[in-house]
């Protein structure tokens, strides 16, 4: 009788580095399911992201420009060079959310061992505020990425890697361009507090070469030039940076947290489906915190305690800030399963049948909560009223009647909110051959008018096509308006 031993299988041998394929295939499927069909079209954020982008030169430079103008100057790239449309709009964040995924998975692999780094990375990609952000051509995806790399670059230098002068230059080039991101000044402050509370991070920093500190900060200064500028113009943007809101109402503020995060009695579908966690996840991510509290001498424990001192008076203020929550909650729930795995071990140090049954329910666990999330995100904002409404296909629609005859030109008639979008559609979609955008009714002086659902009240003449949508409470989201040549 042949006898098996486990460790000579190839799929335990190649578990880790098939648990990372698994993890980055199922990540990049994610991606541009949850971006292009989940629910479909574009939410009023995406379309006021478009209008930033669109407006964003030199010669017009605002001081509001500077709030994420690394993620508005990647989409003016994107439409440059490939038109306006879902795809282009969202293509930034997709690109985001694949790299955020890898950094993720590397810091992972530094705070924990693999075993949990694997498990943690698949809640990660699950959860609700990461899907959430990486299907939104806007700005949120940020509020997880600098984080995650700036985390990552950090414990790669604290390891004193080979040519430690290019991650010095990556960590401040990455710093200097996360603060123009609301609340990424907490994670330096985080960072830096803790390498001087911490006596190992202490004298790790105070070995680094001062001159080449001091050369890398010279360079990551220049890509703060337009944020200096903003704030010399502008010196109320700093309170935007900080993420306090222009009106507080701590009551409100608790109740709105508490529906966010622990009701679970009565769940809500909108523009954030509540609760954000799954409820097994925050019990983990509570036996997280229990776990950095009586290990709060490492300085990992440091770090994400001094990022939680600083953020958790911010979110009291400003509840609204959801993804920012996203790592400091996935790092607790690694802390929470790397606890229950060790305990459990520690149970049966020498009975091998003991530690791999003892597996089985965290494995359990682990796949109920991928599963859940999975399904509660694409179910929720594919089926519920008030979340699939958020979305609009106004632009898949008239691209489609644009591109059936390219040479007739056009007349938009829309809404004066809609102005800055659909400039933006004729300024980057030159094959559309829209004539003119106008908030006011041409009449006869054009052939063909294409007139929005919110502006076709001002037309005149009856139209001659309706064009409408299925996905719309008011499904008539065009009227054609064709006059004799």
């Amino acid at each position: 009788m042949v006898k098996l031993h486990v460790p000579d299988l190839f799929i335990y041998r190649w578990r880790y580095a098939l648990g990372y394929v698994a993890i980055g295939l199922g990540c990049l499927v994610l991606l541009v399911v949850a971006s292009l069909y989940i629910p479909g079209g574009l939410s009023e954020r995406e379309v006021a992201a478009v209008a930033t982008s669109n407006d964003l030169s030199i010669k017009h430079f605002s001081p509001e420009m500077a709030i994420n103008l690394p993620y508005y100057l990647t989409q003016k790239a994107s439409f440059y060079l490939f038109g306006l449309s879902e795809l282009s709009i969202k293509l930034p964040t997709i690109i985001a959310g694949a790299l955020l995924v890898v950094g993720l998975v590397l810091l992972l692999k530094i705070w924990f061992k693999r075993n949990v780094a694997v498990l943690t990375a698949i809640i990660g990609i699950a959860a609700g505020p990461f899907l959430l952000a990486a299907q939104s051509g806007s700005p949120g995806i940020l509020y997880i990425f600098w984080p995650v790399w700036l985390f990552y670059i950090a414990a790669v230098i604290a390891r004193r890697p080979p040519f430690p002068i290019v991650w010095k230059a990556l960590f401040f080039i990455t710093m200097a361009l996360s603060v123009y991101t609301p609340l990424s000044i907490y994670v330096v402050i985080a960072l830096v507090s803790a390498a001087l509370l911490h006596p190992h991070l202490r004298h790790t920093v105070r070995s680094l070469s001062k001159f080449r500190i001091i050369v890398t900060v010279l360079i990551a200064s220049l890509f703060l030039i337009p944020l200096f500028y903003s704030l010399y113009k502008q010196p109320s943007l700093a309170i935007t940076l900080l993420g306090i809101p222009s009106s507080l109402d701590i009551i409100a503020s608790l109740q709105q947290l508490f529906r966010q995060y622990l009701d679970v009695v009565h769940p809500s579908y909108g523009t954030i489906m509540t609760p954000v966690y799954e409820v097994a996840s925050l019990m983990l991510a509570g036996v997280g915190i229990y776990r950095i509290v009586t290990a709060k001498y490492t300085a990992k424990s440091y770090i994400l305690i001094c990022w939680l001192v600083f953020l958790i008076p911010v979110l009291i203020v400003n509840p609204s800030l959801i993804n920012v929550t996203f790592l400091p909650f996935l790092l607790l729930t690694g802390y929470g399963i790397d606890f229950l795995i060790r305990y459990w071990y520690r149970l049966f140090p020498r009975n091998p049948y003991a530690r791999v049954v003892g597996l089985i329910p965290i494995v359990i666990l682990i796949t109920t909560l991928t599963l859940s999330g999975l399904d509660r995100f694409v179910y929720g904002y594919l089926y519920s009223p008030s979340s699939a409404r958020q979305a609009s296909s106004d632009l898949a629609i008239l691209s489609s009647e644009l591109r059936k005859n390219p040479k007739q030109p056009v007349v938009l008639l829309v809404a004066s909110d809609e102005l800055a979008f659909y400039n933006a559609a004729r300024r980057y979609n030159p094959e559309w051959n829209i004539h003119d955008v106008t908030t006011t009714d041409p009449g006869k002086k054009a052939q063909l008018v294409i007139a929005s659902h919110d502006a076709a009240r001002q037309a005149e003449t009856i139209p001659t096509a309706i064009l409408t949508s299925p996905l719309h409470a008011q499904a008539d989201r065009f009227y054609l308006y064709k006059n004799p040549s």
